[in-house]
């Protein structure tokens, strides 16, 4: 806006103010005339009113000048009245008093035989520590029992216990000495089982020969084969396979088998064969058959386990032998006379003899039919 239109306004305004002064103060002027005659109290009214307008009008016109006044001036920014600046810092705060741990205990456990005892404080700020107690007890053992004999074939175990926590401990007992086989008699050595083979499987063929043809032989092998089994097998096991031979030849008649028991079985010795009917057991091939044999006559006259054997056991009836083992550590039947009324029932010949003891002492039982045929290879007479 130019300054020139700016004075035009300002003039028209005070001209403007100036007008309705004049025109209020004719009226007042008027009003007072008509009030002359008014009371007193109406008088002071009227005067005090009259003030009051003369005061208005005394501010209009101070407004009107400021107004012509700032007019003629050029416009500028108000005034802003500065504050000085609040302060942003809060009141310090007062520092508490440095925590003092109070300790109270929170458990205590007792030592055991192999672990320390110990107490655990804790404070109410959550800070614990541990503290060492009674040392570990060590264990309370009691006395020493045994659970398992021991035996000639195989260790024994004891156990004790703890008696405060039940801890075992167990160990091996040795096993038992074997006893000592009393003295052979050198001119009756053939009467033990155990033993090593005096003749060859050679010997053994040129036997049989002697009495059967190879034609009336009934086996699933040579008759060379089959000797040299008994001699490789008894050799293996400790036991005479040339007399086990013997048993063999007297068991099958000569290998024509002429009882129940079958050339196809491989069952050279009547195992299974419990009555004149029964088919004994069957084996895979004639050295498992002969195997069967040798094993089943260690059974009875030694000590041996299965796990003793030179061979896994083939012997369907080991265990059946072992139950007769003497519990001395002595096997039952040491001699072949023994194996009368053990492997052979009744093992002897009822329509000649009484008892068994009858034969034996006539020298007539089954054993001293094995060792008759032995005697007869050896030319013993």
């Amino acid at each position: 806006m130019s300054k020139k239109l700016k004075l035009l306004i300002s003039f028209i305004s005070v001209f403007l103010v100036f007008s309705v002064i004049a025109c209020s103060v004719f009226v007042i002027v008027d009003i007072k005339k008509n009030i002359d005659d008014n009371s007193s109290s109406s008088s002071e009214n009227f005067e005090n009113e009259s003030s009051y307008f003369e005061s208005i009008s005394s501010e209009i016109s101070s407004g009107i000048a400021e107004e012509s006044s700032s007019a003629s001036e050029p416009e500028s920014e108000p005034e802003t009245e500065s504050k000085p600046p609040e302060s942003s810092s809060k009141p310090e705060q007062e520092t508490p008093p440095p925590h003092t741990h109070t300790y109270s205990v929170e458990k205590t456990v007792k030592p055991t035989c192999t672990e320390d005892g110990y107490t655990v404080y804790k404070c109410s700020c959550g800070e614990s520590y541990k503290t060492n107690g009674t040392a570990a007890l060590g264990h309370s053992w009691g006395e020493w029992k045994t659970t398992k004999e021991p035996t000639t074939a195989a260790e024994g175990e004891k156990q004790r216990n703890c008696t405060r926590c039940g801890e075992k401990e167990i160990k091996s007992i040795e096993k038992l000495p074997k006893p000592e086989s009393p003295p052979v008699n050198p001119n009756e050595s053939y009467m033990y089982i155990l033993g090593t083979s005096v003749f060859s499987a050679e010997d053994l063929v040129n036997y049989v020969l002697r009495y059967k043809s190879r034609d009336e032989l009934k086996l699933n092998c040579t008759i060379e084969e089959l000797a040299g089994y008994y001699i490789s097998e008894g050799a293996a096991e400790g036991i005479r396979g040339d007399i086990a031979f013997c048993q063999a030849i007297w068991e099958t008649g000569w290998f024509t088998f002429g009882g129940s028991v079958q050339p196809d079985r491989n069952n050279y010795c009547g195992l299974g064969a419990i009555d004149d009917t029964a088919g004994g057991e069957k084996f895979a091939t004639p050295q498992i058959g002969v195997r069967a044999h040798i094993q089943h006559l260690k059974a009875y006259a030694s000590t041996a386990t299965k796990e003793d054997l030179a061979f896994s056991c083939v012997d369907t009836r080991f265990d059946y032998a072992k139950d007769k083992v003497l519990q001395d550590g002595i096997g039952i039947a040491r001699t072949w006379v023994d194996l009368g009324g053990r492997w052979a029932q009744p093992g002897y010949d009822p329509a000649k003899y009484n008892s068994l003891e009858a034969a034996i002492a006539a020298g007539d039982s089954y054993g001293h039919k094995i060792l008759s045929k032995y005697k007869q290879l050896a030319g013993i007479s």
